[in-house]
Order: C-alpha cells, then sequence, then structure tokens
C-alpha cells in the first residue's frame, strides 16, 4: 500500500481521544436529567416532540461517530439513554460487506494494541474479517537525502516497554466501518435511532415553548439545547451534540470553532501493489523525499 503520508497512524490517537470522550460522556450523562425522564404531555404535537428530544445526537456516522455510539451502547450507564446518529451517506453497501478475495481498498487505517483492545471492549472485534487484518511487527523509516534511518521493532526491548507480538495492524476502513455498524445494530436495549442518508441542514437555539416539559420542580427549560434540522423535515433536541463530521463539520461551525489549514498544492496517489509473496509483508515503510513522504503498508 503506497502513501503519500502515514497520516492513518493518527488514527490510534483519535482511538484515544475517543476513549477518554466516552469517559467523559458517560460522566456528563451520569449527572443530569436525561432526556428519557422527560413526562409526556397530553397533546399529540408536544408528544410528537417530545420524540424527537434525545440525550446525546452524534453527528457522522464514519468510524468516529459510530465507535462512540457503540461504546455509549456497552456502558451501563448511558445504554438506555436515548441516543441518535445522524450519517448522510447510505451505508446500505457496509451492510453487505463482501469483499473480493484479490482486491483491497486502498483507504485503511492502523491500528495500535490499545485500539483493539478498545475495540474488544464494544464487541467490535469479532466483527471485523480477520483474514483482511494484517498486523506489522516493524517500522522502517529514513531520510531521502542523508540516508538516516529509525528502526521500530516490537522484538527489540529497548523500543518497547511491554512484549508485544505486534506494533499494530493495517485494516481497510470499510472493514472497521462494517464491523462498528454489526455490532451496533445488534446492540440490544439500546434506546437508539440511526437517521441515514440524512443530511443536517441546519443548527440552532430555539426558544420555542413547545419543547418545554414540566419536571419535578416545575418547568423544565430546553431553550438552550441545541435545534437540529434534517433533511428529512424532523426537528431534534439534544442534551448533548458531538461533532463527528468531519473537516466540514457543520457542529463546528454552529459552536464557532475556528481551524487553520492551508493548500499544500499537492496531489497524493494511493494505490495497492502486489509484492513478491517469498517477502514476509510485516514491515511499514515510510521515507521523507524532498518532494514529500511516501510510505508503503503492509495489507
Amino acid at each position: 500500500m503506497i502513501l503519500k503520508s502515514f497520516h492513518r497512524f493518527k488514527f490510534n490517537r483519535f482511538l484515544h481521544n475517543e476513549l477518554f470522550f466516552h469517559k467523559q460522556v458517560v460522566k456528563h450523562c451520569n449527572s443530569r436529567l436525561f432526556a428519557t425522564l422527560l413526562p409526556n404531555k397530553s397533546n399529540d404535537e408536544s408528544h410528537k416532540n417530545l420524540e424527537n428530544i434525545y440525550d446525546i445526537v452524534i453527528v457522522g456516522g464514519g468510524i468516529a461517530g459510530n465507535a462512540l455510539a457503540c461504546a455509549l451502547a456497552n456502558s451501563e450507564i448511558t445504554k438506555s439513554q436515548r441516543v441518535a446518529l445522524i450519517e448522510f451517506s447510505d451505508v446500505s453497501y457496509l451492510k453487505e460487506w463482501k469483499p473480493s478475495p484479490n482486491e483491497f481498498s486502498n483507504r485503511v487505517s492502523a491500528l495500535t494494541p490499545q485500539s483493539i483492545e478498545f475495540f474488544k471492549d464494544i464487541g467490535v472485534w469479532k466483527n471485523l474479517v480477520l483474514e483482511r487484518v494484517k498486523p506489522f511487527n516493524d517500522i522502517q523509516v529514513w531520510d531521502g537525502i542523508t540516508d538516516a534511518r529509525l528502526n521500530f521493532n516490537c522484538k527489540d526491548n529497548n523500543t518497547f516497554r511491554t512484549n508485544l507480538e505486534n506494533i499494530g495492524w493495517i485494516v481497510e476502513n470499510h472493514n472497521i466501518q462494517q464491523a462498528i455498524l454489526t455490532q451496533l445494530l445488534q446492540c440490544k436495549d439500546f434506546n437508539f435511532h440511526f437517521f441515514e442518508n440524512t443530511k443536517v441542514e441546519g443548527i440552532f437555539l430555539d426558544d420555542s415553548s413547545a419543547y418545554n416539559a414540566p419536571s419535578v420542580n416545575g418547568q423544565f427549560d430546553l431553550s438552550d439545547w441545541p435545534n437540529i434540522k434534517l433533511s428529512d423535515g424532523n426537528f431534534l433536541k439534544t442534551r448533548l451534540l458531538v461533532g463527528a463530521d468531519g473537516f466540514n463539520s457543520v457542529v463546528r461551525s454552529f459552536i464557532n470553532i475556528e481551524s487553520i489549514g492551508w493548500d499544500y498544492d499537492a496531489h497524493a496517489v494511493v494505490a495497492t501493489l502486489l509484492v513478491d509473496r517469498l517477502v514476509e509483508n510485516v514491515t511499514a515503510w515510510q521515507r521523507f523525499l524532498p518532494t514529500g513522504p511516501i510510505a508503503m503498508l503492509p495489507v
């Protein structure tokens, strides 16, 4: 697998953040009034409004959003709470994913041992097509001008303090996505609604009293809860809004989080290669050239 850069190794950082964020979500949900506890009103319109109130709404059904939803489903604190996941694309192809034995997707991620443990904890690992999960135990990185190099090997006690069989595993993104989605849809007793093939058209604060529901102490004000307008005509209210919708995040725009970026004036080439089968394919290679980095990952 040739990549213009080795950016997929940052996926481990995502899973570290994902696990930390999951703990924060559990802590947050354990200390606040749940939407599932809100009493129903008598009239039909208010009842319909209350049905569209969620404890957590996740925008983005990629690896990050689905993994978070699956983690929430496996927590005793959050599994009974109302959770919605919104994904703009059609994910039916993932539900019936049957890859060709001789073809591999050129979009992959590198999973570390801690990432694997996270997937095992939330029930995802068993759903992966394991014959398409490629372990690697060696990383070779070197400079294209000076020929200076670094080598990381899991058998080297000077590199790693723990005994590891593998440094990581290269997995196709489709394989990860189908495994998470399969587990998510199989979760029992999870108060979950999946809005697939649905676009978020806007997020705003609504001071309408239609969502106000009586609580133990009188009136429960939902006016400061985000209101999400969907392309199917639905409006959702949520106590916790999660943005997992990529670099053009509508959630980030809603809360005015600034981002910094620039044009690299470059293009990346990604392809799959068939290498000599006599060579043990357990090494991840990366070389930094004057024109940019190039990498080859085992699949």
